[in-house]
C-alpha cells in the first residue's frame, strides 16, 4: 500500500494504491476512520488488547465479537483468502453495527483497506 498525502487548505486527502493497481482518494478522516475499524478487527484481537484509535468515540469489540474477530484473521493465516476472510469479519455482529448507515463506495474502500492490513500482518506465509 502506497499512499501520497496532499494539502489544500485545511482538507487533507490521500490518494491509495489499492492491491490490484488502481487507486482512490480518501479524506483524513476516512483514511483515520479505516485504520481504526481495520485494527480492530485484524490486529488488536491477536494481540489481546485495544491499540490507540485515532477516533476517541470509537466502540472496540466487546470480548466475544474480539474472539469471532481473531478467528476469522487465523483462518485468513491459513486460506490466505481475502475476499473469504472479508466476509468472515463483516459477519461478526460489531463489524455490521460498526459499518452501518455507510455508503457502497465507503464499504469498497474499508474493504480494501482491510485487506491491505490484513496483507501486512499476515501476508502470504
Amino acid at each position: 500500500m502506497t499512499a501520497t498525502v496532499t494539502s489544500g487548505g485545511a482538507a487533507t486527502a490521500a490518494v491509495v494504491d489499492d492491491l490490484v493497481g488502481g487507486s482512490f482518494i480518501i479524506s483524513a478522516r476516512e483514511l483515520c476512520d479505516f485504520d481504526d475499524l481495520a485494527t480492530a478487527a485484524v490486529v488488536d484481537p491477536l494481540l489481546g488488547f485495544t491499540t490507540h484509535k485515532m477516533n476517541h468515540r470509537f466502540r472496540a469489540p466487546l470480548k466475544p465479537q474480539a474472539k469471532e474477530l481473531c478467528a476469522a484473521v487465523q483462518a485468513f493465516a491459513k486460506h490466505q483468502d481475502y475476499e473469504r476472510a472479508y466476509a468472515d469479519i463483516a459477519a461478526v455482529s460489531w463489524w455490521t453495527q460498526a459499518t452501518r448507515n455507510k455508503d457502497k463506495g465507503w464499504m469498497g474502500a474499508l474493504k480494501e483497506h482491510v485487506s491491505q492490513v490484513n496483507c501486512a500482518l499476515i501476508g502470504n506465509q
